[in-house]
Formats: C-alpha cells, sequence, structure tokens
C-alpha cells in the first residue's frame, strides 16, 4: 500500500511540473483596420525617357470603427529596401475616396492609391510590397479598447512581371501628340468603372492621340466643325497582325467642344477590337461613321487600314483613342502596357493645362525641346509630339 501511495504521489509530482502546452505556429493578433489588395500584378514596361515605369493602384478599406488617417506609403522591393516613399502632398495626389483626394477613411470607406512611378532600367525590383502607416483616431476615448494610435502594415510581395507587347503605331505621319498615358495621374489613368460586379480599368495606359498642323495648333477654323481639325479623316492602321473580333460603325459625330450624352457602353463610338495575342486586344476608338474597313471576323495585318479618324462616342475633339486591353472589350478589361517598335518624337508640350487651353483658343502649342531622337521599343509618355513612320 505505501509503494502504490508513493508512486501515485510521484505521478502527481510529475504532471505538476510538466510545462503547459503550446500551440504551434500561434497567430498573432493585431488590429489592423485599413486593409489593402492589389486591383492587378504589376508590369513594368519602359517609357521614352528610358526608364521602367510601374502604373497599378491599390484597393483600401476601412474596415473598422474608428476614423484611420494614412500617414506614409512605401514601396518595398524584395529584401524590404523602400524603392518609393510617398508621404505628405504626394500621399495626397495619390490617394482617393469617392473621387477625392484624401488620405482620411471614415468607417466603412473605400479608396485607391494610383501608383505611378519610375525605375534605372539596372535596378528593376523583381518583386514589390508595401509598407503602410497610419494613425487610429479616437484610441484615447473612455469606452475605446487599449489601442497603439499608429499602426504599420506590410502587404504580401507580388511579382513584378516586364513588358513582352511589341506593336507598331496607330497612326502614320507628323506631328502626333500622346493625351494621357503614363506620366499623369488625370484622365484615362483614374478611369476606374464598377461593371458588371467587377471593378474594371481598361484606359490604364491608353492614349488619346492628336494630331498638330504645320503651326502646331491642334485645330484651324470654326471649332465645332470636326474638318478644322488636322487629325480629322487621317486613316487609323492595325498595329499588328491580328483576327478582328467586335466592330462598331452607326454613331455620327458629336459636335466638337459640345459633345451629347451617351450611355458608357457606347463611350467608345465607332470602334473596333482587334486580337493580336493572348488576352492582348487593341482597341481603336471614335472613328467616323462608314469609315471602319474591317468586320468581324476578318483577320488584318500590321499596317492595314482599320478607319478613319473621326469623333463618335465620348469625345470632344477628333482624335484616336487606342488602348490594349486583356478581354474583347472597350471597357470590361484591364488595360496593358505595350511599346512601339519604332518612332521619333520631336519634344514634349509645356503642361497639360497649357496645353488644354491653348487648344481650346486655337492658339499654338508651346513645344519644349525634350526628348527628341529616335525611339525603339519604347511607351510614348504623356505630351510628346511624336512623328511615325
Amino acid at each position: 500500500m505505501m509503494i502504490r501511495i508513493a508512486s501515485m504521489v510521484l505521478f502527481c509530482c510529475l504532471l505538476a511540473t510538466q510545462a503547459a502546452p503550446v500551440l504551434a505556429n500561434k497567430i498573432e493578433i493585431n488590429y489592423t483596420p485599413l486593409m489593402v489588395s492589389n486591383m492587378q500584378p504589376p508590369i513594368a514596361v519602359e517609357a521614352v525617357d528610358g526608364k521602367s515605369y510601374l502604373a497599378y493602384e491599390l484597393r483600401l478599406t476601412n474596415g473598422g470603427g474608428f476614423e484611420v488617417k494614412l500617414k506614409s506609403l512605401e514601396v518595398l522591393d524584395a529584401e524590404k529596401k523602400a524603392i518609393k516613399t510617398f508621404s505628405g502632398n504626394d500621399l495626397l495626389q495619390i490617394v482617393t475616396v469617392a473621387r477625392k483626394n484624401t488620405t482620411d477613411f471614415k468607417p466603412g470607406d473605400t479608396g485607391f492609391c494610383w501608383i505611378t512611378f519610375a525605375q534605372d532600367n539596372n535596378a528593376l525590383a523583381k518583386e514589390i510590397s508595401h509598407r503602410l502607416t497610419y494613425e487610429i483616431q479616437g484610441t484615447d476615448k473612455a469606452d475605446a479598447p487599449i489601442l497603439n494610435p499608429e499602426t504599420i502594415i506590410e502587404t504580401d510581395k507580388v511579382k513584378v512581371d516586364q513588358n513582352e507587347l511589341v506593336i507598331g503605331p496607330p497612326l502614320s505621319g507628323k506631328g502626333w501628340v500622346a493625351i494621357g498615358g503614363i506620366g499623369t495621374d488625370t484622365g484615362h489613368r483614374r478611369a476606374l468603372l464598377s461593371l458588371n460586379n467587377k471593378l474594371c480599368l481598361s484606359q490604364r495606359f491608353a492614349n488619346d492621340w492628336i494630331k498638330l498642323d504645320e503651326n502646331n495648333r491642334t485645330s484651324n477654323g470654326d471649332r465645332k466643325e470636326c474638318k478644322s481639325y488636322p487629325c480629322y479623316e487621317q486613316r487609323i492602321i492595325s498595329v499588328a497582325d491580328g483576327d478582328v473580333v467586335d466592330v462598331v460603325d452607326v454613331f455620327e459625330n458629336q459636335i466638337p467642344d459640345k459633345p451629347g450624352r451617351i450611355k458608357i457602353a457606347d463611350a467608345g463610338g465607332n470602334y473596333a477590337i482587334v486580337k493580336i495575342g493572348e488576352n492582348k486586344y487593341a482597341f481603336y476608338a471614335h472613328m467616323k461613321k462608314g469609315s471602319v474597313k474591317v468586320k468581324i471576323g476578318d483577320t488584318v495585318s500590321r499596317g492595314q487600314e482599320i478607319g478613319l479618324v473621326g469623333n463618335a462616342g465620348n469625345s470632344s475633339g477628333p482624335h484616336l483613342h487606342f488602348h490594349v486591353c486583356d478581354h474583347p472589350s472597350p471597357l470590361f478589361a484591364n488595360g496593358v502596357p505595350f511599346v512601339i517598335d519604332q518612332f521619333n518624337v520631336e519634344g514634349k508640350y509645356k503642361s497639360e493645362e497649357e496645353f488644354f487651353k491653348a487648344d481650346e483658343q486655337g492658339k499654338a502649342q508651346v513645344i519644349v525641346d525634350q526628348l527628341k531622337g529616335k525611339h525603339e521599343k519604347q511607351m510614348p509618355l504623356a505630351g510628346v509630339i511624336v512623328d511615325f513612320p
């Protein structure tokens, strides 16, 4: 009996001295009300200044019950080194909530970071992640839980692909101005649409091409007449071999500077979409009614005429809207980058604001002597004046 009792005592002592079980891979709990997600994997593309650009978006949602103020956003490389930092006014300019620039997120707010920056070609990041620093407002209230007012979060890494799409020019001749595209945060760059329960940005890398006359004017004569614009009825050509997958050719020209209301689905006016690769679709918009030379099912060759520049659809003046996207739709798609194999740059407009002011007044554009010369396999920056072969 004494032996049995002694054994029981020893067994109980052993139980008492064993460590409490520890949960393997225990998750540390942090309150992170501002949730971050990537809209689209970034793709690096070389532009006419010889640098490679990333243009992509982050979606931010305040899923908590406190207001949040975003203080900084850092883009990190694979080694967690900051390769681009946005703070202060630079941050304010790239963050929007309800299409207004702000870094304040109320509970339930969803906003976007519109990120565009350049890197030297010899120092391209292969992967990126993001570090966001923000303040949680109202944590000092008596009924609030104990929270650290400043929060720092890091997102998962995403791979950065390199652009491989090389195309020919969509037009020919001299004096073509690239409006929109890389180098501006207005217009196409932020033309995000909610379509069929999906967020789409087909125009992420889009250009509007407007032609200058011999006096560097975008129009000469009555601005309410399409024929007063030197780009009107210019030939639009296929940028690559491909198959025509969609065509519209039913809309009359809009009156320049006084476009009428249209449906969102009709924004492209008269257009053609040509499949030029796997998940690569070239989109040519606003063509003159009756000028479209292709039909669905046609196979086209690079340089073949698609139609003529017009002013149909969501257009305030004759121009070619061109972009490449990943789906055979003008809008229900995401824009992808491209480079044009060969073109010359004659200069650049001084500023977007001054360009449109001179355009409205029918005055000569001020051309700055920048980026001049022959360019190969690069994407035009916003504002460059291009001569196509």
